[in-house]
This record gives structure tokens, sequence and C-alpha cells, in this order.
């Protein structure tokens, strides 16, 4: 055989193996969730493999505050992007009409079956553009060998922190620097961002610094005077909080649910209650925040992310979830099974629920966050009057 004629039958051979490779080749997803939360997709991936054998499904861990700015950033430069990823409320909004994610039509027929505050912030200009995963607000968690029930008041807990300080203890804590945990004070006693009129949100009218505001941020300022150390006011507050509660030197802190697997894992003898009412007898009104999962605009397999979806929500894998996160997922066939309503925590998260407001997913709502944060910064840490910082917060975001 000459010399050409063998190097055309391995030239041959070399492009049928190529060929193979490509027909053989398995597609790959991709799907980014949070830190600690990776394995609770496992039991739907093993599912949806039985069903796409030629599917890869690869789950990376990446903090949940950061996933868009990471999108975004490789979106923008035409790098490599998950298929599915998560998002807040309010970042939904903004995702979709910056285009970056896909509109998730089985929604329109499965909507029923979820919770209408998770269904509200999947909905962008009347599509929809995610699949809730989970609901949470901020709860107390409270050390029940220090404390064996929760208080209703703050005020009882203002009288519990003056029984225990000479003992080198706190009674309630939280990061009341952070303007998603001062709201829960600020918007109490018909507080506001800005003004709804029947569903309407209208930016102009915002209410950060009316009179009943800065009453409640004087109200929580004092408190955080008398009853919170300073330390908890600066970028290691939130991992200090975690350990004052975990080493029993706190009776209780106001956390989200992420913070449950932490202490259930620190061995805790803990409870979880609803925030307390302030001291005129107002509950308090946190902000709820839904995850929920999105696909990528610029994903090559949004049809199969889109079956991959509707498979993470069926009744047996989102409760599978559930237990391994302890995140409640907002869907009805959850929700009502006997076991997530004889639990503790779920309980507290429904209570906490019928007072907790949602964040304005309004484009102005982007100019809040800084000279809130400013604000409350100056106000806690400080000492200065609420009234003038709360005028030149609104200020700054008009």
């Amino acid at each position: 055989m000459g010399i050409k004629m063998k190097a055309f039958k391995f030239l041959s051979a070399l492009t049928f193996m190529a060929a193979s490779t490509v027909a053989h080749a398995k597609t790959s997803i991709t799907v980014w969730e949070d830190l600690g939360n990776g394995a609770s997709l496992n039991s739907a991936i093993a599912e949806f493999k039985k069903l796409h054998n030629d599917v890869d499904i690869t789950v990376k861990e990446v903090p949940q505050e950061l996933q868009l700015g990471k999108f975004k950033f490789a979106f923008d430069r035409m790098r490599s992007t998950p298929d599915i990823f998560l998002l807040r409320g309010e970042r939904v909004a903004y995702a979709a009409r910056n285009k970056l994610i896909s509109k998730i039509n089985f929604m329109e027929q499965d909507q029923e079956r979820y919770s209408t505050l998770a269904t509200r912030e999947a909905n962008v200009d009347g599509k929809f553009y995610a699949v809730p995963r989970s609901i949470e607000t901020l709860l107390v968690f409270y050390n029940k060998d220090l404390m064996p029930y929760p208080f209703e008041t703050l005020s009882q807990y203002e009288q519990y922190n003056r029984e225990v300080k000479s003992k080198g203890l706190y009674g309630l804590l939280g990061k009341f620097d952070d303007f998603e945990v001062a709201y829960s004070v600020l918007g109490a006693h018909n507080g506001y961002i800005f003004k709804s009129n029947f569903g309407a949100v209208d930016p102009k009218n915002i209410g950060l610094n009316k009179d009943n505001v800065v009453s409640n941020a004087r109200l929580l300022s004092e408190y955080v005077k008398d009853y919170v150390p300073r330390k908890l006011l600066t970028s290691v507050g939130t991992k200090l909080l975690d350990k004052l509660f975990i080493e029993g030197k706190t009776a209780a802190v106001i956390n989200t649910s992420s913070a449950l697997s932490r202490y259930a894992k620190a061995g805790i003898n803990y409870g979880v209650a609803p925030l307390p009412k302030i001291n005129e007898g107002y509950n308090m009104t946190p902000f709820y925040d839904v995850r929920s999962y999105v696909i990528a605009k610029n994903s090559p397999n949004k049809d199969l992310c889109k079956e991959f979806l509707e498979l993470v929500n069926e009744p047996n894998f989102a409760y599978d979830r559930y237990m391994v996160t302890a995140q409640l997922p907002p869907l009805h066939e959850v929700t009502n099974n006997p076991v997530v309503m004889n639990d503790d925590y779920a309980n507290a998260l429904f209570k906490q629920l019928q007072t907790a407001k949602q964040i304005p997913m309004i484009s102005k709502m982007n100019d809040v966050w800084t000279p809130m944060s400013m604000a409350l910064s100056n106000i806690m840490e400080k000492g200065r009057d609420p009234k003038n910082e709360l005028d030149n917060a609104v200020a700054n975001i008009m």
C-alpha cells in the first residue's frame, strides 16, 4: 500500500473518530446554587439523568448575593456562564429588563401551585422569568437553655438585657446597621420606602424620612446604644453575631433561615419565633425574600433547563430540598405537608410572613441601599441625629 493511501486511511480514521466523539458528546448544563446547598439538588438530578442519560448536570456553589454580578461580568464579555442560577426578587426584574434571563412559560400554568408572594416576584411586566425556590424572612432564633420562651415585645427584651448584663450576656442582637435588618423596625407603624397606590409604586414619593420612620429610627438607635456591642456594627458583625449565639453569649439573635443549618450543626438547643412587636405595640415589618432559579438568556439548552426546573419543584424533590437546606419552598404541596406544618421553623416563618413586606421591584430601589447604609452607619455607630441623617439619605435617593 502506498504512503498516500495509508495517509488517506489514517486521516479518514481520525475524521471518523472525531465525528463519533461529537455525535456522542454529552450535553452539559451548569447550575449555580448557594453555598452549602449543592447537595439539595442531588435527588432531582438523579431522576433527571434517568430521563436524559446523555445530559450532564454540574452544580457549582457560588454565594447567592454574588451570582448576578459574576454572571453579568461573564455575560458582557461573552465568557462561559451558567445555564441556571439564583436571583432574589428585585434582581429578577433587573435581569429580565436587561435581557440577561429567559422567559419561563410553564410558570403560566404552574403559578397556582405557588404562594402569591412568590409568583409576584417571579413575574416581570406580565411575563414569568423565574421559578421560585424558597421564601425567607427575618426571624428570632433563641437559645432555649438561656431563654425558655421568646418574648413578644421589644421592651421585654430590653428588660431581659438589663437582667443579664451583669453576667456579661446579651438579650436580643441583630445587625441593625444593615438596612434589610433595620427596616424591620423602620417600616413599623405604616412606614414605607416608596408610596404604593393600589399596587402602583410611586418612586417620587419616598417615606424614609417621615415622622413615624424617624421615630422608629430613634427607638432603634437607643436600643443599639444600650444593648448592642459596637463591634457588631462593623464588617465582621455578621460572623460575630453567629459566634455570640453559638457560644451562648446572647440569648437570641435576629437572622434569616440561612443561619438555621449553622445553629443546628453547632448543637444549640434553639427555638425559632417571629420578630417582637416594637414598644408601641406595632408589628415589626421585615422584608420577605424569594430566591428563584432563572435561566440564562445565552444558554444553548433552554428547553432542557426548563424541563429540569419543572422537575426540581415537583413536590417530592422540593420537599427533599427543604429537608437539606431548611429553606421553605413556597409550594402549596410542600407547605401543606403535615411534617412541614408541624415544624417550628415553618410555623414561625408563616406567622412572620403575615407582616413582612416585599422589597419594591422598581429600578429606583437601586438608589436606596447606599444612602440608607450610610445613614444607618452614622445613626448607629456615630450617634448622629436620625432626622438629619434620614433627610440626607432621601435627598441622595431623589
